[in-house]
């Protein structure tokens, strides 16, 4: 190997571990503004689009003991779409029932 492939070889694992670096820091500032607005009672994200009244739907369907598939096969049935207006999947409803839980924790924070 000559010096000069050598010397493009470290130099191209320096600006690796530069990049990666840079990424650990990014992430280390989104998880603290993540903590920071949690502890005000604030969603770190979007607001929910998907209506209330579907959103409630769901989190009592899955405190009943409904599961994940069994709600997105009845949302499916009924025609109630999506936030995105597409179809409904166990993940989907699974996410939906995380978010309805973000929500009560987030408004017993800012109580």
């Amino acid at each position: 190997m000559t010096p000069e492939t050598h010397a493009v070889i470290r130099t191209a694992a320096l600006v690796v571990a530069a990049a990666e670096y840079e990424s650990e820091l990014i992430a280390d500032r989104a998880r603290m503004t993540h903590r920071r607005r949690r502890m005000v009672g604030k969603r770190a994200g979007s607001a929910p689009e998907l209506p209330a009244a579907v959103r409630s739907e769901i989190a009592a369907c899955r405190r009943q003991g409904d599961t994940l598939a069994a709600i997105a096969a009845d949302l499916d049935a009924r025609g109630i779409p999506t936030a995105r207006g597409g179809r409904w999947h166990p993940s989907t409803v699974a996410h939906v029932v995380r978010s309805v839980a973000l929500d009560a924790e987030l408004a017993e924070v800012a109580a």
